[in-house]
């Protein structure tokens, strides 16, 4: 039993290993048809196998949890959506995902109020460069707590910031830290784009 655990634990390990390139602008015509055969492959469970695979930060219960959303990601995720619809990924949503000139990076945080992101500000630092979001969108949400109160000292509430970065504003290759601030005081999660297609 202890052998197969492990035999399993080293495939994971190698799967993940393999998947990373780095983030890119432009995908080539193998790359889109790689991820959108994932998207189709893995449709039932696509999507919590794309966050887990795109995620960093500590990502632990209300942890700051940090996303990236790329290309190759957003292909997968529309094409497993779509065959779970019955259809496939079509050219014009190829297109308009292949055409976006940003790299999307959620932020999920918890708070103790449903506005509480808006007190938030992220900013990419790569060497030694400051580079701000071109766009930034904050989705709120309240935890369920079906009829129950929420315990005392524990957030009710979380929120995904998206942040939209310019390709051509850091380099995609590399590595950067997404220094994530409110009130004050700031929280950095380590970016390597290397571990991501």
């Amino acid at each position: 039993m202890v052998k197969k655990i492990l035999i399993f634990t080293v495939s994971v390990c190698m799967l993940c290993v393999v998947q990373g390139h780095a983030v890119q602008e432009h995908l080539s015509p193998d790359e889109v048809g790689q991820a959108a055969a994932f998207g189709r492959k893995q449709a039932a469970s696509a999507e919590q196998t794309l966050q887990v695979r795109y995620r960093t930060g500590g990502c632990g219960a209300y942890e700051v949890c940090v996303i990236v959303r790329s290309k190759w990601y957003k292909i997968a995720l529309m094409a497993a959506r779509s065959s779970l619809l019955g259809n496939g990924i079509t050219p014009g949503q190829q297109e308009q995902i292949l055409g976006d000139r940003f790299l999307q990076i959620d932020v999920v945080v918890y708070g103790r109020r449903l506005d509480f992101a808006r007190n938030y500000t992220v900013t990419m630092v790569q060497q030694g460069r400051s580079i701000r979001p071109d766009k930034t969108h904050a989705d709120h949400f309240q935890n369920p707590l079906r009829g129950r109160k929420a315990m005392e000292g524990f957030p009710c509430c979380r929120a995904t910031i998206r942040n939209y970065f310019r390709y051509d504003r850091f380099d995609s290759n590399g590595r950067a830290e997404l220094a994530i601030r409110r009130d004050g005081k700031e929280t950095r999660v380590a970016l390597d784009f290397g571990r991501f297609k």
